[in-house]
């Protein structure tokens, strides 16, 4: 029985091997398409609200549109915050965007605990890469934004700005071109087709589990079936051989 049992050992570690390397590549390579379609998901939102910055910016600045308590909320610092809010609503919260700062000019574009210390990475290193980050299937990408030439006209020194933002703003002035002025926060979690290729994955796990435990049990029960018919063959050829000696000395008698 040693015997069989130990090809049976080495023939069942083989297979468990070759599951564990499967599946752990497998694993690697879907963490890999999670955080590809998160990257560009998140790729196409933070360039839709460049582009939406940009495009409301150059309306007011290029066109020298006064800013009034009529029009005021038009402006991106103020309307992005609120077509944040309605996109994440219209997402079921699994997207919630925010365009963040240190010093904002809207108090509700305040960067949280996490979004500061990168902030202040940003400001030490002047990276134009985003910052990104997938924990517990959640995106956070945080992308840093610094000032342009176009950006002086709101943000540059407060005597050389236009007048409305003079009298409508009390703060983000002095800046110049190529400092640091904020970061587009995008927050992504719950996605459903992640959601499905974990499930996929976890349901593949367990389903070669169950197989493999089938297949070893049934495996040695078929070695133990053969040793045991073996056994009583080998039994049954000593009885027999017993019988014939006996016989044989019981002629030679």
């Amino acid at each position: 029985m040693n015997k069989h049992i130990k090809i049976f050992s080495i023939f069942a570690i083989l297979i468990f091997v070759s599951m564990v390397v499967k599946f752990t590549k497998e694993y690697y390579e879907n963490q890999t398409i999670k955080e590809m379609i998160f990257q560009e998901e998140s790729k196409s939102l933070n360039n839709f609200i460049v582009a939406f910055r940009k495009t409301y910016q150059e309306i007011f600045i290029e066109q020298d549109i006064p800013i009034t308590t009529q029009n005021i909320n038009f402006l991106p610092v103020h309307s992005l915050s609120k077509i944040a809010q309605n996109f994440s609503l219209l997402s079921g919260k699994k997207v919630i965007i925010r365009t963040v700062s240190d010093n904002p000019r809207n108090p509700n574009n305040i960067a949280n605990e996490k979004e500061m210390l990168i902030i202040k990475e940003f400001q030490k290193t002047k990276s134009q890469k985003p910052y990104f980050e997938i924990k517990d299937s959640k995106l956070l990408e945080i992308t840093p934004l610094y000032i342009e030439q176009n950006c002086l006209k709101c943000h540059g020194k407060k005597e050389e700005t236009l007048a409305t933002t003079q009298s409508n703003c009390n703060s983000a002035f002095n800046y110049k071109v190529g400092d640091f002025r904020g970061a587009i926060s995008i927050e992504i979690s719950k996605h459903d087709i992640v959601e499905k290729i974990d499930q996929n994955f976890e349901r593949s796990l367990f389903l070669a589990i169950v197989v493999y435990i089938f297949f070893i049990s049934a495996i040695y029960l078929l070695i133990r079936k053969i040793y045991n018919n073996e056994r009583k063959y080998a039994q049954k050829l000593e009885s027999e051989i017993e019988i014939q000696k006996s016989e044989i000395h019981y002629q030679e008698q």
